[in-house]
């Protein structure tokens, strides 16, 4: 390290570690209305994401649209509009990281909205396939932008004590996306004209804009202002986050300043890179954790039955177009109250019993599935149609309560601060990539061998939730070093006997 570097780091130092003496204990910053208003706009783009991603289920329940854009090869067509949408986040999950840590957070955010605005328009005005296919190009690199920077966004912003709180209205936010989307297609549904089903994307197109607009009423990341040696600004919105009653003079923001000056100067000095977690044997295991948490995920067919749902209930007696956006409305409702529950309860049972649990719990439920499907699809009898729609719905409980509380927190936490970026960027991309496996050819599947598609996902799902209880280290109320250590990282031996004793004092009070 240069000798002015090393002068710098050694005063940010000395300067943390006055204010930690002159800090009272009980100095903490309070969560104020403008933390949650600045939380609420950046997961505007969480919503986004949502409705982005479902509105495509809406359109496909609506006869005018497959009769502009899908005949005569329905089914096919189908599988490339969902396709392309995956293979657009993929590119997004990539270009989302030196969008964002080049130019800020908020003009990645509203490179974000102006992806999906032109994704929706052109969406809105398709004459064509290949017009329809493009806009789902862009709507998908938007979408994965909207979906991997908010929860890293917010964390910058929120008080230490309540960035959990915060963080969580991300999942929150997008599945009331989701849902508002579905809303939106049976509000439509019931308007007769031939472009009914180009409406929900005109409100799409709408909402992507008012997105570009509303990141910019927030301040940007103190975090990245630092990165880019910008100190003076983020000194003011560090104060203007945290100065209240009982912090006149923002010494708690001043304190965070300087942890975060700390923070950047000892990772200024760090390897980073993809190249380095290839050649680093602890983060190569964290690369394999990351890919299997997300591969296991998707695997258990959930977004083949978000963006089919209103296919799939029409196959359960769910005849027209509005009762079956009633139900997949319900259906969204029903994700996001057990992924609010699933938060209460991540942090007691631990991130992977959880996830594996899911991926059970998910296999079991599309089990029943199946054998319903079997027996009574296609017929009058309710009853089996009435315990093939409890199935789903058991499913979406199951993948929103278990699985989703604990995905996206593991695979965040186990990467060190220095890594993360890349860790989330792997994770997000292995999302994509393994649901243009599975949806791409969903349509084709669905409709040649239909509740048999399902067997694939039971199997799979199945084994790779085995893997995880085997493969996965639990990182649940783990400090950095604790985690290094699980993951056999060249930790010093001081941190190694730290553990240790924690170790033994859990043993303790457990006894």
């Amino acid at each position: 390290m240069p000798s002015s570097d090393k002068n710098r780091a050694s005063s940010i130092n000395a300067d943390v570690e006055m204010v930690e003496q002159v800090l009272p204990s009980s100095q903490v910053a309070h969560t104020t209305w403008k933390n949650y208003a600045f939380t609420f706009v950046v997961c505007f783009g969480s919503l986004i994401y949502g409705y982005s991603s479902n509105v495509i289920a809406g359109a496909l329940a609506l006869p005018s649209f497959t009769n502009r854009l899908l005949l005569p090869d329905v089914d096919p067509r189908t599988s490339g509009l969902v396709g392309i949408f995956f293979a657009g986040g993929a590119f997004g999950a990539v270009i989302q990281q030196p969008l964002s840590d080049r130019y800020g957070r908020r003009f990645a955010m509203a490179s974000s909205g102006i992806f999906q605005v032109i994704g929706a328009a052109l969406g809105a005005g398709s004459y064509h396939y290949a017009m329809f296919i493009i806009s789902r190009f862009f709507a998908g690199i938007g979408s994965a932008i909207s979906l991997t920077l908010p929860p890293v966004f917010i964390s910058e912003l929120a008080p230490p004590q309540s960035r959990g709180r915060l963080v969580s209205f991300h999942v929150v936010f997008l599945n009331l996306g989701y849902l508002t989307s579905a809303l939106g297609s049976l509000g439509f549904s019931y308007i007769s004209e031939n472009y009914q089903w180009r409406l929900n994307f005109i409100v799409n197109t709408a909402l992507s804009l008012l997105l570009v607009f509303l990141i910019y009423t927030i301040p940007e990341s103190p975090r990245w202002l630092v990165s880019q040696d910008r100190v003076d600004e983020a000194a003011k919105i560090l104060k203007n986050l945290h100065q209240n009653d009982s912090d006149p003079d923002g010494d708690f923001a001043h304190h965070e300043l300087l942890q975060i000056q700390q923070q950047f100067e000892e990772a200024r000095h760090l390897p980073s890179g993809y190249r380095h977690i290839l050649a680093t044997r602890s983060h190569r295991k964290r690369a394999l954790c990351t890919i299997l948490v997300w591969v296991t995920g998707m695997s258990t067919g959930v977004l083949v039955i978000s963006v089919y749902s209103t296919v799939l209930f029409a196959g359960l007696g769910y005849d027209s177009s509005g009762s079956q956006f009633a139900m997949s409305a319900g259906w969204l409702c029903c994700c996001i109250i057990f992924a609010g529950l699933g938060g209460l309860f991540v942090d007691r049972v631990g991130r992977v019993r959880m996830m594996a649990m899911g991926g059970l719990t998910c296999a079991a439920t599309l089990a029943i599935e199946c054998a319903m499907q079997a027996k009574y699809l296609g017929t009058t009898n309710k009853a089996g149609n009435a315990v093939g729609v409890t199935a789903f719905f058991l499913f979406a409980a199951a993948y929103n309560g278990f699985y989703d509380a604990g995905s996206f927190v593991y695979t965040s936490e186990i990467w060190p601060n220095h890594l993360r970026s890349e860790g989330v960027t792997i994770a997000m991309v292995t999302f994509y990539l393994t649901n243009v496996a599975w949806s791409s050819p969903a349509s084709i599947a669905l409709a040649s061998i239909g509740w048999r598609y399902y067997i694939i996902f039971i199997c799979v799902s199945v084994v790779l939730s085995f893997a995880l209880l085997a493969y996965l280290p639990e990182v649940k109320g783990l400090t950095l070093e604790e985690v290094g250590i699980k993951f056999q990282d060249e930790v010093p031996t001081q941190a190694v006997h730290k553990c240790e004793v924690r170790s033994e004092e859990k043993g303790m009070k457990e006894i």
